[in-house]
């Protein structure tokens, strides 16, 4: 009689190890289903959520007042969505589409609206305080008297926005495309405004003071005109204070930069 292959002892052992090994098989799939089955979930209830807010904004406003969680409506085709007043805050609307949309005197604060598009959406007066709206798509959208307090609009293209008396105290548009943008009487205080493409531009009457103008791009079109403002800085970090000391009058600060910086004519001119 032939001796088994291996001690009964390792046998034991190896039945063991396939039994545990067998055990976590099993393990990751009831974790697999049950991550499928929550992805499920949520979608549905992201669908639902979706449905509610395009049948009644007055009811999904009144329903908000009670509910007020992170909402995830990423991708949502809202084009031409009819959402005047309607209360959007916290919610991710990441690469959604609101192009044409109505969302006059909306409010859309603390939004991740990253790569959306709201072509020609009217966001008259809207609030969008601490949004974060980078690489968004305001091509020709009318966000006049709109509140951008705070919020980040680097790489966001706004050509031939109309930004008329919007208030952008602090908002990062760093990397913006202006070209055309209307932002008469708009406030930049504190603005970040590097690398901004502002060819076309009209900011006239508009507040300048603490604004970063680093590396900006204008050119013959841009209208500086009755800027107001003390003081702007020409580097990042808060550096290249103009004036380094004192403050200008009014309309002075416009004239001042046009002669120290000069018009830059657009590539291709």
């Amino acid at each position: 009689m032939k001796s088994p292959p291996f001690p009964f002892k390792y046998r034991t052992i190896e039945l063991e190890s396939k039994t545990i090994e067998n055990s976590g098989l099993a393990e990751n799939s009831r974790s697999f289903h049950d991550f499928y089955r929550q992805s499920n979930l949520t979608r549905m209830e992201n669908e639902l959520y979706l449905a509610r807010l395009k049948q009644d904004v007055d009811a999904w406003n009144q329903w908000r007042k009670g509910n007020s969680q992170w909402i995830d409506l990423s991708r949502a085709q809202l084009r031409g969505a009819a959402l005047r007043r309607a209360w959007l805050d916290n919610i991710d609307l990441s690469e959604a589409n609101l192009s044409r949309a109505d969302l006059r005197r909306a409010r859309l604060c603390n939004i991740c609206a990253i790569a959306a598009d709201f072509t020609e959406a009217n966001l008259s007066r809207a609030s969008l305080q601490d949004a974060v709206l980078k690489r968004a798509n305001f091509a020709k959208t009318s966000l006049r008297w709109a509140c951008l307090i705070g919020s980040d609009l680097s790489g966001a293209n706004l050509a031939g926005a109309d930004l008329t008396g919007a208030d952008l105290t602090n908002t990062d548009l760093s990397g913006a495309n202006l070209t055309g943008a209307e932002l008469t009487g708009a406030d930049l205080s504190g603005a970040s405004l590097i690398d901004v493409q502002a060819c076309g531009t009209n900011f006239q009457g508009a507040i300048f003071t603490g604004a970063c103008l680093e590396n900006w791009k204008i050119d013959k079109a841009t209208q500086l005109d009755e800027l107001i403002g003390d003081y702007v800085y020409l580097e990042s970090g808060r550096q290249g204070r103009f004036p380094s000391n004192g403050s200008l009058g009014l309309g002075e600060i416009g004239q001042r930069l046009q002669k120290l910086l000069g018009k830059i004519e657009p590539l291709g001119t």
